[in-house]
């Protein structure tokens, strides 16, 4: 194939095509390793997009607690957060690094403008009041995001037998561990919220079409770019944790074909819902405010 051509130079892949290897340090040696990886990029663009119709959602209508778990958004933040922490202590590509802090950046803007309009819509008059009405409960949850490894599908190492090289190695199939936690965890507080109110509505159906499509092209290049059994005990933090957010969100996206006659009902549902939002509330707008 024409792509054969195009072969790395470098000695510790020498059958690899040369400019995958050199911008993204992945040795795409075979046809199944080439696919992988364009599978891989084609996921990593999707991930740009999944925010886009759900921030717009939330923009039209004004508010967006009523719909969305903060629990969900703190623990995308916090996944995608371990990302980029594991990216720098790493020292990933610098295309990687830029990708977890975009990521990063959108969950910032979906949380700023969950606490404002939360704020905005029904606290003016008796925030001040309530404030000390109780401490804080909260706690960091792991979080939901999707993986930052679309350029390790394969990572060229000494051939030791060893799986892992280092601590700073472990340390980030560590950081994957909590991260694959997290997206799972992510997924309940949502679904329930879902459950609890028997709708979806103010939900962009959009933002988990395509979370689901990004994951599952993620899992699928994981899965083509496989070359042993330690390639995926590697990666199995990373894979669990993309298919296992694509279960998950089945049920989601089944909620809404479920709930959908609701969707018809007047959009004049409490913004509040429950004590727990009040306190999570609490902590925002303390820390935004110093």
């Amino acid at each position: 194939m024409f792509w054969k051509l195009l072969v790395s130079n470098d000695s510790v892949c020498p059958n690899g095509v040369g400019w995958i290897y050199e911008y993204f340090g992945e040795c795409v040696e075979t046809d199944m390793q080439l696919a992988s990886f364009w599978i891989g990029i084609i996921s990593l663009m999707m991930w740009f997009f999944p925010l886009f119709p759900q921030l717009y959602t939330n923009y039209k209508r004004g508010h967006c607690n009523d719909a969305l778990s903060v629990y969900f958004l703190l623990l995308w933040f916090l996944g995608d957060s371990l990302n980029l922490t594991g990216a720098v202590l790493t020292k990933q590509l610098p295309t990687q690094i830029f990708v977890a802090i975009y990521y990063v950046f959108q969950d910032l803007i979906i949380l700023i403008q969950y606490f404002y309009y939360k704020m905005k819509n029904e606290w003016r008059n008796h925030f001040a009041r309530d404030l000390g009405s109780g401490s804080l409960r909260c706690f960091l949850i792991p979080a939901a995001v999707q993986t930052l490894a679309v350029s390790q599908f394969y990572e060229v190492d000494e051939v030791d037998g060893a799986v892992f090289h280092g601590s700073v190695d472990q340390l980030g199939y560590a950081m994957g561990i909590v991260s694959c936690i997290c997206y799972i965890s992510s997924r309940f507080p949502q679904l329930y919220k879902n459950f609890r109110r028997k709708s979806t509505r103010g939900i962009n159906m959009w933002m988990f079409y395509l979370i689901f499509a990004a994951n599952f092209t993620y899992g699928l290049s994981v899965c083509l770019g496989g070359v042993d059994e330690d390639y995926f005990v590697r990666h199995m933090p990373w894979l669990f944790g993309s298919l296992g957010c694509c279960f998950l969100d089945i049920f989601t996206i089944a909620q809404y074909f479920l709930y959908r006659s609701s969707l018809n009902d007047s959009q004049d549902t409490p913004i509040l819902q429950t004590t727990e939002d009040f306190h999570v509330l609490s902590y925002g707008y303390t820390v935004f405010s110093g």
